[in-house]
């Protein structure tokens, strides 16, 4: 099966080395400059919060998930707003990765662990004030 095309593309650098960040229809994908094979492939589920920070003509994107932090420098700024915007619309609407527990099956537990990680999305940015009451209503109201 072919990857997904990417929605939205960006250039920056990690470490130095020059890269293509890609947002496909569930994942964010990380390539480094002569590599084939995708340096990182984050699914949109993971990830916790996003930031970015613009100078005159580049920025720096940082991308959080529960495991690690990727840094990203040298963005063209039309680029990486352009990026962040639709990541963050992506990653509000992306679904709980298969290996979690979904909230119709989550304990208690599973549900406050579930509540914190929307209280982050919500904390960074990434969801709205709307977004946040409706899926924190919704998960109460499993409990």
């Amino acid at each position: 099966m072919a990857p997904d095309p990417p929605l939205r593309t960006a250039t920056g650098s990690i470490g130095g080395r020059p890269t293509r960040l890609e947002l496909t229809s569930d994942s964010f994908v990380v390539r480094l400059e002569g590599d084939t094979e995708a340096f990182r492939t984050v699914p949109l589920g993971r990830i916790v919060a996003l930031r970015e920070q613009t100078g005159l003509l580049t920025g720096f994107l940082t991308v959080t998930t529960p495991d690690e932090e990727l840094v990203f420098s040298r963005v063209p700024k039309k680029e990486l707003l352009r990026l962040v915007e639709a990541l963050r619309a992506a990653v509000a609407a992306a679904p709980p990765e298969e290996d979690l527990p979904t909230p119709e099956m989550a304990g208690p537990l599973e549900t406050l662990e579930e509540l914190e990680r929307l209280g982050r999305l919500h904390q960074t940015g990434v969801i709205t004030d709307e977004e946040f009451e409706t899926a924190k209503a919704k998960m109460l109201g499993r409990l």
